[in-house]
């Protein structure tokens, strides 16, 4: 099953910071350069002692999800939760999916132009050879009429 996370960093508390109480936890506010006010918790090392930094999240979701082989991946999502949620579930289906031989649809040939799959060069070349309303000038080779 598919995973999302915000990864944790370090950095020190910026100086005029305030200090406060947010659900019990220890925790330090203050105003970036454009005023909007953040709050994180206070970080502390491994004898539970202080060490002036605060613990902030990344604004980026990341997604953790396991290959058929037993692999770990972990790749970065979107800024919204759901949708890296949604991309995750579908990484990790379309590995399944490859290692069960199933037939996936190749992403690359989806970005491919619609005449190039034609075969026949009658049809492949239909768009540039005809004209448009007027007859003025056929269409340029990698334009589509909408």
């Amino acid at each position: 099953m598919a995973s999302v996370f915000r990864p944790k960093y370090v950095m020190p508390i910026p100086a005029g910071a305030a200090r406060c109480t947010v659900k019990g936890v220890p925790s330090v506010r203050y105003a970036d350069g454009k005023g909007k006010v953040h709050t994180w918790p206070v970080h502390f090392d491994r004898r539970g002692k202080e060490t002036g930094r605060m613990v902030c999240e990344q604004q980026t979701w990341w997604m953790r999800y396991r290959l058929p082989d037993g692999t770990l991946l972990r790749q970065k999502g979107f800024r919204d939760k759901l949708a890296t949620e949604q991309e995750a579930a579908r990484r990790e289906r379309e590995a399944q999916q490859a290692a069960a031989g199933l037939l996936i649809v190749d992403s690359a040939q989806l970005l491919k132009p619609l005449r190039s799959c034609f075969t026949t060069p009658e049809i492949a070349d239909e768009g540039n050879s005809s004209t448009w309303h007027t007859g003025a000038k056929p269409w340029p080779r990698n334009c589509y009429p909408m």
